[in-house]
């Protein structure tokens, strides 16, 4: 569960970065 729980942070701040970068442009 804790890895399942790792991965999700992960694929968060990953789908952040991404809204962020978008938001930028």
């Amino acid at each position: 569960m804790a890895k399942d729980m790792t991965s999700q942070v992960k694929g968060g701040r990953h789908f952040n970065f991404c809204t962020n970068q978008i938001t930028k442009i």
